[in-house]
């Protein structure tokens, strides 16, 4: 990959999210910026659909790897998810209107992990592990979306969304999981089950 090409993935990560979460409905924003913004264009992504290498110095090289840009991006993005629920200038204001503290309490404990992740970085202690997102999940992510979901189809059950949140938390326990440390999750669970099922003899996984 091209250093013009790196920094144009780069540039658009920047220069998008503002653009999308000041003009599109919340439910579109979020995806277009997690799906489209934070995912495909990604320079990382990108380079793994192409076979491309990143340039010198824009990846692996670098102290915590592609993360020294593509985390601080994350969250950029982020930020600019949370305009709706913040600001009321927004057109999408009420959307949020009965979960804006929910939505803001998930957001900062995410925002911890972020912050315990960099300072641990800089410090260059054992901590510098991505690992750590999985004791900070992105409950916020989750609620955001079905808060937003529930505007588009008009639905204004206030209850279901703390009903059905300790489903997502869950969920967003498990997925942290699934990126972050697949084998200690995964690995063991089907292993077991595997055993049980096919009636082979149970061997605990380490």
């Amino acid at each position: 990959m091209s250093i013009f090409v790196f920094y144009l993935l780069i540039s658009l990560r920047i220069i998008l999210p503002p653009l999308i979460a000041t003009t599109c409905h919340p439910l579109l924003s979020i995806l277009l910026i997690e799906a489209v913004v934070d995912g495909l264009i990604s320079p990382h992504h990108v380079a793994t659909y192409l076979s491309y290498r990143l340039p010198p110095s824009k990846g692996e090289n670098l102290p915590m790897g592609y993360n020294s840009y593509d985390k601080p991006l994350d969250l950029w993005g982020q930020l600019w998810a949370m305009y709706p629920v913040w600001f009321s200038s927004s057109r999408y204001y009420y959307v949020f209107e009965n979960y804006r503290i929910l939505i803001t309490i998930f957001f900062l404990y995410r925002l911890l992990g972020y912050i315990w992740y960099w300072v641990a970085s800089f410090l260059k202690k054992d901590l510098l592990n991505k690992k750590i997102f999985i004791k900070f999940p992105n409950i916020y992510l989750l609620v955001y979306l079905v808060v937003a979901m529930m505007s588009v189809l008009a639905f204004q059950n206030v209850s279901v969304v703390y009903i059905f949140l300790p489903l997502l938390v869950l969920i967003a326990v498990i997925k942290e999981y699934q990126i972050h440390e697949p084998k200690s999750i995964w690995n063991s669970l089907f292993y077991n089950l595997e055993q049980f099922t096919l009636g082979g003899n149970h061997i605990s996984s380490p």
